[in-house]
């Protein structure tokens, strides 16, 4: 009889446990994991505006006099020693004559802080690394549901960077681009999970946007 006890306590607690442990079950703690495991992969980066979407390579980048923004941008990279600049005189760019032309091209800084994630049928995103996004807590998230042939939840968490490089805190970089500032003080975010064989993933890793 004891033996019998015994073996359905060990039953009840291996079931107890397997079913805490599992990659599929939507909890806090989980989708917590899950999401910190795939910020740990990518990073928060500062994002230059593209001339074009074609480009197989963002840099080394030819910018003419006439696109301010992108001027103003690439400079502020070459003030915090992420990128080398060069004029070029003028020339042929996009099938049309520029004058003042200038080639903006990586440091080996730069090449440390550069990096490009895979974004499925859009655009790689494309910048220079300057933290990790960071989950505190799962604030809620909504029951798995079907949609479209998959399982998913849609999640809202507190955030924060950790891991801040010095050069994106200088004016110069904030004043180039918005979104520094915006990410840097961006406490709560969203996301969506997809349930997966391998457990959940973010909607990102899959390529489905």
């Amino acid at each position: 009889m004891n033996k019998i006890i015994s073996l359905c306590i060990l039953i009840v607690v291996s079931v107890t446990i397997s079913g805490c442990d599992s990659s599929k079950s939507a909890s806090k703690s989980n989708f917590k994991k899950v999401l910190n495991d795939y910020f740990a992969r990518r990073c928060v980066m500062a994002e230059p505006f593209k001339l074009s979407f074609r480009d197989k390579d963002l840099y080394p980048m030819t910018v003419p006099a006439t696109s301010s923004i992108l001027i103003e941008q690439n400079n502020a990279l070459v003030e915090a020693g992420l990128l080398d600049s060069e004029p070029a005189g003028d020339g042929i760019l996009g099938n049309k004559k520029h004058g003042n032309l200038t080639v903006y091209s990586l440091t080996e800084q730069g090449k440390k802080a550069f990096a490009s994630f895979d974004q499925g049928r859009l655009p790689p995103e494309e910048g220079f690394c300057y933290g990790n996004r960071h989950v505190k807590e799962i604030r809620y998230f909504t029951e798995p549901d079907a949609m479209m042939g998959l399982t998913i939840s849609e999640v809202e968490f507190t955030t924060e960077v950790m891991n801040i490089a010095e050069w994106v805190n200088a004016e110069y970089i904030k004043n180039a681009f918005s979104s520094v500032q915006r990410d840097l003080n961006k406490t709560e975010d969203d996301a969506t999970l997809v349930l997966t064989s391998d457990g959940w993933k973010h909607e990102k890793e899959l390529n489905l946007r």
